[in-house]
Parts: C-alpha cells; structure tokens; sequence
C-alpha cells in the first residue's frame, strides 16, 4: 500500500511538471516580480482564511467588518491579476492554461460572495460559496510544483509522514 501510495505521488508530480513545463514554454512569461507578487497574494489569502476559520465573524462580532475589507481588497488583487495577465497574454494564450480559468470562475464566484457580504445576506447559499472560495488554494499546488525547492520541500513531508 505504500509503495502504491509513493506510486501515485511520483505520477501526480510528474502529470503536474510535465502540464506546467508545457505551459510555461508555449506561453511567454510575466515577470517575476509580478508573480512573486501574486504568490504572496495567494498566501496571504490562505492565511485569511485560515484566521477566519479559527476566529469567525459569529464569535468574534469585532473582526466582522475586518475580513468584509480584506475580502474586497483580495477581490481587486485577484481581479487585477486577471485583467494583467489577460492583457499580457492576450485572450487566445490566455484561454491555454487551466490555472487561468480556475482563477476566473474563483474571482467571479467571490464577486457574488462580497456582493452578499456587503448586503448583509445570510443565506445557506452563502457557505456554498465560502466554501467553493477554497479552491483558489489550488493555485498553491501549482506554486509549488513549479519552484523546485518547494517539490523538495513537500516530498520531504510526505516521506516523513509515510514512515510514521
């Protein structure tokens, strides 16, 4: 089970590279401060959510209007994005990468969550869409496969934890 488990991880990493080594050399490159801009963007996210998570709006009513605000400031960052890579790729390149269009559908699905947010809705449509928000942490694995110290850095978590 083990070995099937290290199999699996060994294709996924390799399926992952090999889509984005692809990618990278058929679409011509923003800069690098660009991107490291946006991976800090996408962190910083990450632990937004996490504090979210770990202190919510219904216990602690003071961080309420503090996350609304950094909703709509991740909302602009991630629209922004968009609209800079589209226009650095132009529509037709840009349409190519399925993290694009991930991105895409995620900002526009928190278009409607900030739009409840800011009308005091409360409806069980709301969580859905908190909840689909968490796939822009997908974003996070693509960080990852594509800077090879932090591939080495999960591979080494992942043996770790495999010899537990």
């Amino acid at each position: 089970a083990k070995e099937a488990a290290r199999q699996s991880m060994r294709q996924l990493r390799s399926m992952l590279t090999s889509d984005a080594e692809e990618l990278e050399e058929a679409l011509p490159k923003m800069s690098l401060a660009f991107e490291k801009a946006m991976s800090v963007a996408i962190v910083a996210f990450a632990l937004k959510m996490g504090a979210q998570c770990q202190w919510t709006p219904d216990q602690h009513e003071s961080l309420r209007l503090v996350y609304t605000i950094l909703d709509v400031v991740f909302l602009i960052i991630f629209t922004v994005e968009i609209a800079c890579r589209q226009a650095h790729l132009g529509l037709k390149l840009w349409s190519r990468d399925p993290w694009n269009w991930l991105d895409l559908a995620v900002t526009s699905i928190s278009f409607i969550d900030v739009y409840l947010l800011l009308h005091d809705a409360r409806v069980t449509v709301f969580l859905s869409i908190k909840t689909v928000r968490f796939a822009r942490l997908m974003r996070m694995v693509g960080l990852v496969v594509t800077v090879p110290e932090l591939v080495m850095v999960v591979e080494g978590f992942y043996h770790a934890l495999a010899s537990l």
